[in-house]
Protein backbone atom coordinates (compact mmCIF):
# COMPACT_ATOMS: atom_id res chain seq x y z
CA UNK A 1 0.00 0.00 0.00
CA UNK A 2 2.93 2.11 0.70
CA UNK A 3 4.83 1.63 -2.28
CA UNK A 4 1.30 2.53 -4.64
CA UNK A 5 0.86 5.83 -2.45
CA UNK A 6 4.66 7.02 -2.94
CA UNK A 7 4.16 5.56 -6.57
CA UNK A 8 1.07 7.72 -7.54
CA UNK A 9 2.33 10.45 -5.64
CA UNK A 10 5.85 10.33 -7.91
CA UNK A 11 3.31 10.21 -11.18
CA UNK A 12 1.22 13.15 -9.80
CA UNK A 13 4.47 14.97 -9.38
CA UNK A 14 5.93 13.96 -12.82
CA UNK A 15 3.20 15.16 -14.55
CA UNK A 16 3.01 18.23 -13.11
CA UNK A 17 6.34 19.16 -13.68
CA UNK A 18 5.51 17.83 -17.25
CA UNK A 19 2.37 20.10 -17.40
CA UNK A 20 4.04 23.01 -16.76
CA UNK A 21 7.15 22.68 -18.29
CA UNK A 22 6.13 24.09 -21.67
CA UNK A 23 4.94 27.36 -20.09
CA UNK A 24 7.77 29.25 -20.09
CA UNK A 25 8.36 28.91 -23.82
CA UNK A 26 4.60 29.87 -24.47
CA UNK A 27 5.22 32.66 -22.17
CA UNK A 28 8.21 34.15 -24.00
CA UNK A 29 7.53 32.82 -28.02
CA UNK A 30 3.60 32.95 -28.19
CA UNK A 31 1.85 36.21 -27.54
CA UNK A 32 -1.61 35.08 -27.63
CA UNK A 33 -0.78 32.87 -24.23
CA UNK A 34 1.64 35.50 -22.36
CA UNK A 35 -1.93 37.61 -22.70
CA UNK A 36 -4.06 35.10 -21.61
CA UNK A 37 -1.71 33.47 -19.07
CA UNK A 38 -1.86 38.16 -17.87
CA UNK A 39 -5.19 38.49 -17.88
CA UNK A 40 -6.02 35.54 -16.24
CA UNK A 41 -3.71 36.35 -13.67
CA UNK A 42 -5.37 39.36 -13.29
CA UNK A 43 -9.27 38.73 -13.09
CA UNK A 44 -8.00 35.73 -10.73
CA UNK A 45 -6.08 37.86 -8.68
CA UNK A 46 -9.35 40.57 -8.96
CA UNK A 47 -11.71 37.86 -7.76
CA UNK A 48 -9.60 36.62 -5.04
CA UNK A 49 -9.25 40.28 -3.39
CA UNK A 50 -13.14 41.04 -3.41
CA UNK A 51 -13.47 37.56 -1.78
CA UNK A 52 -11.01 39.08 1.06
CA UNK A 53 -12.19 42.42 0.70
CA UNK A 54 -16.02 41.34 1.36
CA UNK A 55 -15.94 40.37 5.57
CA UNK A 56 -13.63 43.23 5.85
CA UNK A 57 -15.75 45.56 4.59
CA UNK A 58 -18.43 44.37 6.36
CA UNK A 59 -17.62 46.42 9.53
CA UNK A 60 -17.95 49.81 7.62
CA UNK A 61 -20.21 48.64 4.87
CA UNK A 62 -20.78 51.49 1.94
CA UNK A 63 -17.94 53.19 3.69
CA UNK A 64 -15.13 54.71 1.20
CA UNK A 65 -12.05 53.77 3.81
CA UNK A 66 -12.69 50.32 2.59
CA UNK A 67 -11.93 51.13 -1.00
CA UNK A 68 -7.80 52.17 0.72
CA UNK A 69 -7.45 48.20 1.96
CA UNK A 70 -8.48 46.94 -1.20
CA UNK A 71 -6.56 49.40 -4.08
CA UNK A 72 -2.99 48.36 -1.25
CA UNK A 73 -4.51 44.39 -2.32
CA UNK A 74 -3.75 45.29 -6.05
CA UNK A 75 -1.19 47.33 -5.98
CA UNK A 76 1.19 44.04 -5.76
CA UNK A 77 -0.53 42.99 -9.01
CA UNK A 78 1.43 45.43 -11.09
CA UNK A 79 4.65 43.95 -10.52
CA UNK A 80 3.74 40.47 -11.57
CA UNK A 81 2.39 41.58 -14.25
CA UNK A 82 5.34 43.52 -15.53
CA UNK A 83 3.84 47.08 -15.36
CA UNK A 84 5.47 50.04 -13.44
CA UNK A 85 3.36 53.10 -13.24
CA UNK A 86 4.95 57.22 -13.61
CA UNK A 87 2.39 59.87 -12.26
CA UNK A 88 3.65 63.50 -13.65
CA UNK A 89 2.07 66.55 -13.78
CA UNK A 90 0.28 68.45 -10.53
CA UNK A 91 1.08 65.26 -9.09
CA UNK A 92 0.74 67.37 -5.67
CA UNK A 93 -2.81 67.98 -6.16
CA UNK A 94 -3.67 64.96 -4.76
CA UNK A 95 -2.96 65.31 -2.10
CA UNK A 96 -5.51 68.25 -1.48
CA UNK A 97 -8.02 67.07 1.22
CA UNK A 98 -11.00 68.62 -0.30
CA UNK A 99 -13.70 67.28 -2.48
CA UNK A 100 -13.46 67.13 -6.18
CA UNK A 101 -14.17 65.33 -9.74
CA UNK A 102 -11.72 63.04 -11.18
CA UNK A 103 -11.75 62.87 -14.80
CA UNK A 104 -9.69 60.41 -16.57
CA UNK A 105 -9.18 58.41 -19.76
CA UNK A 106 -10.31 54.94 -20.39
CA UNK A 107 -8.33 52.72 -22.63
CA UNK A 108 -8.27 48.92 -20.48
CA UNK A 109 -9.57 47.25 -17.31
CA UNK A 110 -5.67 48.00 -16.72
CA UNK A 111 -6.78 51.15 -16.05
CA UNK A 112 -7.84 50.05 -12.99
CA UNK A 113 -4.28 49.02 -11.61
CA UNK A 114 -3.35 53.02 -12.45
CA UNK A 115 -5.87 54.02 -10.40
CA UNK A 116 -4.94 51.89 -7.48
CA UNK A 117 -1.57 53.08 -7.66
CA UNK A 118 -2.45 56.40 -6.28
CA UNK A 119 -5.18 55.85 -4.86
CA UNK A 120 -3.71 55.85 -0.93
CA UNK A 121 -2.90 59.69 -2.15
CA UNK A 122 -6.09 60.41 -2.80
CA UNK A 123 -7.22 59.58 0.39
CA UNK A 124 -10.92 59.19 0.53
CA UNK A 125 -12.73 58.36 -3.25
CA UNK A 126 -15.48 57.25 -4.35
CA UNK A 127 -15.76 55.58 -8.65
CA UNK A 128 -19.16 56.27 -10.61
CA UNK A 129 -19.54 52.86 -12.46
CA UNK A 130 -22.67 51.31 -14.50
CA UNK A 131 -25.03 49.67 -12.72
CA UNK A 132 -24.90 46.49 -14.40
CA UNK A 133 -21.18 45.84 -12.54
CA UNK A 134 -22.84 45.49 -9.14
CA UNK A 135 -23.96 42.10 -10.31
CA UNK A 136 -20.25 41.02 -11.23
CA UNK A 137 -20.57 38.35 -8.26
CA UNK A 138 -17.60 39.31 -5.48
CA UNK A 139 -16.23 41.89 -7.30
CA UNK A 140 -19.69 43.98 -7.69
CA UNK A 141 -20.56 43.25 -3.99
CA UNK A 142 -17.19 44.29 -3.19
CA UNK A 143 -17.32 48.04 -5.13
CA UNK A 144 -21.02 48.76 -3.43
CA UNK A 145 -19.29 47.58 -0.07
CA UNK A 146 -16.48 50.19 -0.59
CA UNK A 147 -18.88 53.05 -1.57
CA UNK A 148 -18.98 52.85 -5.28
CA UNK A 149 -21.70 54.61 -6.88
CA UNK A 150 -24.02 53.12 -9.33
CA UNK A 151 -25.78 54.24 -12.26
CA UNK A 152 -28.43 52.77 -14.33
CA UNK A 153 -27.76 54.42 -18.10
CA UNK A 154 -30.81 53.52 -19.43
CA UNK A 155 -32.68 55.44 -16.68
CA UNK A 156 -30.85 59.01 -17.54
CA UNK A 157 -33.38 60.71 -15.32
CA UNK A 158 -32.95 58.55 -12.28
CA UNK A 159 -29.22 58.75 -12.93
CA UNK A 160 -29.84 62.22 -12.83
CA UNK A 161 -31.35 62.74 -9.31
CA UNK A 162 -28.87 60.19 -8.03
CA UNK A 163 -25.74 62.02 -9.26
CA UNK A 164 -27.67 65.29 -7.43
CA UNK A 165 -27.85 63.42 -4.47
CA UNK A 166 -24.02 62.95 -4.59
CA UNK A 167 -23.03 66.09 -5.16
CA UNK A 168 -24.38 67.36 -2.23
CA UNK A 169 -22.49 65.15 0.19
CA UNK A 170 -18.82 65.01 -1.72
CA UNK A 171 -18.05 68.76 0.00
CA UNK A 172 -19.09 67.99 3.65
CA UNK A 173 -17.56 64.19 3.78
CA UNK A 174 -14.28 65.80 1.62
CA UNK A 175 -14.45 63.20 -0.62
CA UNK A 176 -13.41 62.64 -4.49
CA UNK A 177 -15.17 61.30 -6.82
CA UNK A 178 -13.49 59.29 -9.44
CA UNK A 179 -15.06 59.12 -13.30
CA UNK A 180 -14.61 57.77 -16.61
CA UNK A 181 -16.78 59.74 -18.60
CA UNK A 182 -15.90 58.29 -21.97
CA UNK A 183 -18.56 55.65 -20.62
CA UNK A 184 -16.64 53.22 -21.88
CA UNK A 185 -13.39 51.38 -22.67
CA UNK A 186 -11.83 52.86 -25.85
CA UNK A 187 -9.18 49.93 -26.98
CA UNK A 188 -8.92 51.53 -30.67
CA UNK A 189 -5.81 52.49 -31.45
CA UNK A 190 -7.04 54.52 -33.78
CA UNK A 191 -9.46 56.62 -31.93
CA UNK A 192 -7.42 58.69 -29.29
CA UNK A 193 -10.37 59.72 -26.87
CA UNK A 194 -14.64 59.08 -26.72
CA UNK A 195 -16.87 62.00 -26.70
CA UNK A 196 -17.52 62.50 -22.75
CA UNK A 197 -20.64 61.91 -21.01
CA UNK A 198 -22.02 64.70 -19.00
CA UNK A 199 -22.76 63.65 -15.57
CA UNK A 200 -19.98 64.38 -13.70
CA UNK A 201 -19.24 67.83 -14.93
CA UNK A 202 -23.15 68.26 -13.74
CA UNK A 203 -22.18 67.20 -10.02
CA UNK A 204 -18.98 69.82 -10.51
CA UNK A 205 -21.22 72.57 -11.43
CA UNK A 206 -23.81 71.58 -8.94
CA UNK A 207 -21.88 71.22 -6.19
CA UNK A 208 -18.74 74.10 -7.35
CA UNK A 209 -16.63 71.41 -7.10
CA UNK A 210 -13.16 71.51 -9.26
CA UNK A 211 -12.13 68.89 -11.56
CA UNK A 212 -9.19 67.62 -11.80
CA UNK A 213 -8.14 65.58 -15.24
CA UNK A 214 -5.74 63.13 -15.04
CA UNK A 215 -4.58 61.66 -18.19
CA UNK A 216 -3.49 57.83 -19.08
CA UNK A 217 -1.20 57.43 -22.02
CA UNK A 218 -1.44 55.20 -25.12
CA UNK A 219 -0.47 51.47 -23.41
CA UNK A 220 1.70 51.07 -25.98
CA UNK A 221 2.62 47.80 -23.75
CA UNK A 222 -0.38 46.57 -24.52
CA UNK A 223 -2.96 45.65 -27.69
CA UNK A 224 -6.13 43.89 -26.90
CA UNK A 225 -7.36 43.33 -30.29
CA UNK A 226 -4.18 41.47 -31.32
CA UNK A 227 -3.56 39.93 -28.03
CA UNK A 228 -0.20 41.62 -27.17
CA UNK A 229 0.96 42.17 -23.18
CA UNK A 230 3.93 42.76 -22.90
CA UNK A 231 5.89 44.25 -19.78
CA UNK A 232 5.92 48.28 -19.71
CA UNK A 233 5.47 51.57 -18.01
CA UNK A 234 1.81 53.44 -18.07
CA UNK A 235 2.61 57.08 -17.23
CA UNK A 236 -0.67 59.32 -15.69
CA UNK A 237 -0.47 62.95 -15.89
CA UNK A 238 -2.39 65.32 -13.72
CA UNK A 239 -3.69 68.40 -15.30
CA UNK A 240 -4.19 71.43 -13.53
CA UNK A 241 -7.54 72.01 -11.84
CA UNK A 242 -10.23 73.24 -13.77
CA UNK A 243 -12.92 75.22 -11.73
CA UNK A 244 -16.46 75.83 -12.68
CA UNK A 245 -17.54 78.90 -11.87
CA UNK A 246 -19.61 81.11 -14.24
CA UNK A 247 -19.04 78.06 -16.46
CA UNK A 248 -22.13 75.38 -18.05
CA UNK A 249 -21.74 72.00 -17.97
CA UNK A 250 -20.88 72.27 -21.87
CA UNK A 251 -17.74 74.84 -21.39
CA UNK A 252 -16.50 72.45 -18.61
CA UNK A 253 -16.75 69.43 -20.88
CA UNK A 254 -15.10 71.05 -23.64
CA UNK A 255 -12.48 72.38 -21.65
CA UNK A 256 -11.28 69.00 -19.77
CA UNK A 257 -11.64 66.98 -22.99
CA UNK A 258 -9.75 69.42 -24.58
CA UNK A 259 -6.73 69.92 -22.29
CA UNK A 260 -6.70 65.99 -22.12
CA UNK A 261 -6.52 65.27 -25.59
CA UNK A 262 -3.87 67.61 -25.99
CA UNK A 263 -1.98 65.84 -23.30
CA UNK A 264 -2.75 62.43 -24.32
CA UNK A 265 -1.13 63.48 -28.01
CA UNK A 266 1.46 64.85 -26.62
CA UNK A 267 2.54 61.46 -25.06
CA UNK A 268 1.54 59.51 -28.26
Amino acid sequence: FTSTREYLSTMSAFLLAVAFLPVPYLYDYWPMFRFRLKFGLYYGWLTLASFVMIPLSLLRPGSVVNARLGSALMRPLSSLLGLGWVVEGEVHLLDREEACVIVANHQSSIDLLGMFHIWSKLNRVAAIAKQSLMYYGSFGLTAFLCGTIFVDRRNPKLAAVKLNNVAQTLKADKVKLWVFPEGTRNSDKDIEMLPFKKGAFHVAANANLPIMPIVISRHKFLDERNGVFQPGVGRMTVLPLIWPEQKDVEELVEEARGAMLAQFKSTQ
